[in-house]
């Protein structure tokens, strides 16, 4: 049985992600965090879909994970790791405006447990970088036997700017820390992600260059700017 959590801030209801709410969030998802995930900018995928009309189509298409997967493997890996937690660790916050009861925002969450082997990888410069920046001893760092892990994190473009994320992050935290979780880990490639992790106490546990990344010698992410990077953060709850 879900467990309950509700908490409201400011006009927002921040809440624990339900499988009733799947539509709404993944139409989020495609609009709000396709377009303007920075390795996806930076690797050249955010311009597949130009238009809304053109997203609402193959949005609509997308009657299952298996024909998901006939689309770039970027893509379909994100929707893979953003739907997992939906259904098992019930984890994930999301945040409903309270006026319209609009999800405006989404912190999805998973549990790493000490010992159990990694999923399968697949192709790509952006999985390939992930899972090297993400090389690193989480549960010898803290000392636990699962450690929480923020996945992705997205806010509607019309309700940026009034320290939602943040609140995302706090409440996800919050809810992790209730659950009996010690730790969380976070991967972040945005400047402004970035700073935000930094400004919260973070620990910072690993800095990996994005402009200098290279695969056989070849640059991943041709449109990153110089000096990008992304960092591996981990957080003590406990």
């Amino acid at each position: 049985m879900t467990q309950e959590y509700r908490k409201e801030k400011n006009g927002i209801i921040y809440e624990i992600a339900k499988p009733e709410h799947y539509e709404d969030m993944k139409r989020l998802f495609l609009h709000d965090f396709m377009d303007r995930e920075p390795l996806s900018m930076a690797a050249g995928h955010n311009n597949e879909f130009k238009t809304d009309e053109e997203k609402d189509f193959i949005f609509g298409s997308f009657t299952s994970l298996a024909v998901f997967h006939q689309f770039t493997s970027f893509r379909s890996e994100i929707m893979r790791k953003w739907l997992t937690p939906l259904h098992e660790s019930q984890l994930s916050i999301l945040a409903k405006d309270a006026a319209t009861n609009e999800i405006i925002g989404l912190r999805t969450c998973k549990i790493l447990r000490k010992g159990c082997k990694k999923e399968s990888n697949i192709e790509g410069s952006i999985s390939s970088y992930l899972e090297d920046l993400k090389n690193f001893d989480l549960f010898e760092k803290y000392g636990v036997e699962e450690i929480i892990e923020f996945t992705f994190l997205v806010v509607k473009h019309t309700h940026t700017r009034q320290g939602i994320a943040k609140e995302l992050v706090l409440k996800a935290m919050e809810l992790a820390k209730e659950r009996g979780f010690c730790a969380v880990t976070v991967i972040a490639t945005n400047p402004i992600t970035i700073s935000m992790f930094e400004k919260l106490n973070f620990d910072i546990l690993k800095e990996l260059s994005i402009s200098d990344y290279t695969i056989d010698g070849v640059k991943a992410f041709p449109n990153a700017v110089e000096g990008h990077i992304g960092k591996l953060y981990g957080k003590k709850l406990l």
